[in-house]
């Protein structure tokens, strides 16, 4: 597993994930990350598309919606 600095556009969510994010969730979430900081990184594939942290990452885009800043990234290789 990599570890990588993105954009936050530069990360795709998965078009296929089954879950739903409540707005309560991305609340709670993005609470926490403001409370606590990012504590655990984002997983994506070799195109970028989100593997685990979907509510993490539009948890943090939505803190971030005015700044372009870069999220840390875990890039699984699958292989």
């Amino acid at each position: 597993m990599d570890i990588l600095y993105k954009k936050t556009d530069e990360v795709v969510p998965y078009f296929q994930n089954p879950r739903v994010i409540s707005e309560t969730a991305i609340n709670e979430v993005a609470k926490s990350i403001k409370q606590h900081g990012f504590q655990q990184c984002i997983v994506i594939d070799e195109h970028n598309v989100v593997v685990a942290g979907h509510t993490r990452s539009v948890s943090y885009t939505h803190l971030r919606a005015h700044e372009t800043v870069l999220d840390l990234v875990c890039r699984l290789l699958l292989e």
